[in-house]
């Protein structure tokens, strides 16, 4: 079946959010004496804010209010996002090489939509993508299909048209649940993964182009 469209995940994906955002839950954590570890970051990486905060809560019987991790950490990661993250490598050329070849593009993120834009709008990519699904558009997460099969929805597209872009395993999960393809390119926090579920696993978007993406459909 021919592919009709690429949907990015953010996080990880477009530039690499989680190191700010995870940075500043570990200097969040850090002030209260717990000094998180490799194997937390990988355990947190791809889920909601809210689980995150159930993991670290359970696991370090920590009273934390909620408000105050969120307020606190939030601020941190958009100010180191805003003033100094650039885009992952490959990612202008490869929008601009789908563009050519009339591939749709679009964004399924278990981040907010105001986040998203702290990266689209600094690098002018907002009007690239025809459809953005966050966290608020569903109720269910990754790795469960809705925010995927929300994403297809509001394009008009079957799910078996898209290709999915994603940096976890929850999130190639979330995609192959759907009944898309999905291209792995694992970042910092998972590299170890075993990313055997997905079609195409790939070191940096700079392998990737139009034309191998569309030979995903054939």
């Amino acid at each position: 079946m021919a592919i009709k469209a690429v949907i990015f995940d953010f996080d990880g994906v477009i530039a690499d959010t989680p190191s700010a955002w995870l940075g500043s839950i570990g200097e969040f954590m850090k002030k209260r004496n717990v000094e998180l570890t490799q194997e937390d970051y990988e355990n947190l990486v791809g889920k909601t804010f809210s689980k995150k905060y159930e993991i670290l809560k359970k696991k370090y019987g920590l009273d934390i209010d909620y408000d105050e991790f969120w307020q606190n950490t939030q601020n941190l990661a958009r100010k180191k996002v805003s003033e100094n993250l650039p885009l992952n490598p490959g990612v202008e050329e490869l929008i601009n090489s789908l563009e050519e070849k009339g591939i749709i593009l679009a964004i399924a993120s278990a981040n907010s939509r105001r986040n998203i834009h702290l990266i689209t709008d600094k690098f002018n990519l907002t009007d690239k993508f025809s459809v953005m699904v966050d966290i608020h558009d569903v109720t269910e997460h990754k790795p469960s299909p809705a925010v995927y099969l929300k994403t297809a929805e509001k394009l008009g597209i079957d799910p078996k048209e898209c290709v999915a872009v994603e940096d976890t395993l929850l999130g190639v999960e979330s995609a192959k649940n759907a009944g898309m393809r999905v291209i792995a390119v694992p970042g910092k926090f998972s590299k170890d993964v075993d990313f055997s579920k997905a079609d195409l696993v790939v070191e940096s978007l700079e392998e990737l182009n139009a034309e191998k993406i569309i030979s995903l459909g054939e």
